[in-house]
């Protein structure tokens, strides 16, 4: 490096370095009387008992006795709503499914007595109605498990718990 860049750069950092302490905060410096009022802040966080609560005046302690059930009973019943909510639609989604499946029965049933009938007519042939018959009826099937897979995913993305869809 040839001497006027290295003067060139030298000149650069202290100009560059000057500017940047212009508008930086001052470092905040603290004294033991803050330490001891930042530790007795924390005094309660840090020890095995909770700290004690201080005792309600009356103004405060009717407010309490008014108030509605707390955050927890609040949230159970929310739970209990939401639980009866998932297992009513779970009912739901499986009678749809159940019906489905049902039809695909009985359209598997007709595929067999005309494949039977068609075989006796003449052996080795199937008419058309059959080979429709058997693919309303594998269309069926689908929709069944279509059914369930959707509600599922539904309880999935809506935060059901397993238990609630099964």
């Amino acid at each position: 490096m040839t001497r006027p860049t290295a003067h060139l750069l030298l000149g650069a950092a202290f100009v560059f370095g000057a500017f940047a302490d212009e508008g930086s905060r001052p470092t905040p410096s603290y004294t033991d009387a803050d330490l001891a009022r930042y530790a007795a802040m924390r005094a309660p966080l840090d020890a095995a008992e909770p700290a004690p609560t201080p005792a309600p005046t009356a103004r405060g302690r009717a407010k309490r006795d008014q108030t509605v059930p707390d955050d927890l009973e609040r949230e159970a019943a929310q739970r209990a709503s939401e639980e009866r909510y998932w297992r009513r639609e779970a009912e739901k989604a499986r009678a749809q499914a159940r019906r489905h499946e049902e039809r695909a029965a009985v359209l598997e049933a007709q595929v067999e007595e005309r494949r039977r009938a068609a075989s006796r007519a003449r052996p080795g042939s199937a008419p058309p109605a059959v080979a429709a018959a058997e693919r309303r009826a594998q269309a069926e099937r689908e929709q069944a498990r279509r059914v369930i897979d959707e509600f599922e995913e539904r309880a999935r993305r809506e935060g059901a718990l397993p238990g609630w869809i099964r």
